[in-house]
């Protein structure tokens, strides 16, 4: 099962690459087309897009790291029952956050298909279904998270081992 949430995190991640590059290429683009004086309105949107989707699924990978910004005093704390109780409560929080935030994207998306981008004339649906990307990824990372706290509540780590994510990309 590792191996699998290894190879989606890892396929995000060159998602997010992709997406950072046609963000840099349609934003380099616009900046040299305007220096000619004949600038291309349709960058803006691809840029803009593709900014989107590159933050999401970046965040996405950052729930399966554990690197983002948690209180964790009670998580630390030598009081194992207090320990346990506040992990198992900040973990139930996120999969309800997500769970809430996918639900609210598939009931609000839908809405959004009808309306058009101003100038590419794509659904407004596409852009913001990477909400249901990241609070999908979200779910089944947290999912993950909660089985590796179940099967052995005292090596579950959040994101205590900072040294080890010097130098990932996110």
């Amino acid at each position: 099962m590792k191996k699998i949430f290894d190879m989606t995190e890892k396929l995000l991640l060159y998602f997010a690459s992709i997406c950072l590059a046609v963000f840099s290429v349609s934003t380099f683009l616009q900046v040299v087309l305007r220096a000619f004086g004949t600038p291309a309105v349709w960058s803006e949107e691809i840029a803009r897009f593709s900014f989107i989707y590159m933050v999401f699924t970046g965040c996405a990978v950052g729930v399966r790291k554990g690197i983002h910004y948690t209180f964790d005093i009670f998580g630390k704390m030598k009081n194992k029952l207090v320990s346990y109780t506040a992990r198992t409560l900040a973990l139930a929080f996120q999969l309800t956050f997500f769970g809430f935030l996918l639900y609210t994207a598939i009931v609000f998306i839908p809405q959004m298909a009808a309306r058009a981008s101003s100038v590419l004339r794509i659904p407004v649906s596409i852009p913001y279904s990477s909400i249901i990307v990241f609070a999908g990824f979200g779910i089944i990372f947290t999912l993950e998270k909660i089985v590796e706290f179940i099967r052995d509540p005292e090596s579950y780590k959040e994101n205590e081992n900072y040294e080890e994510l010097e130098g990932t990309a996110v």
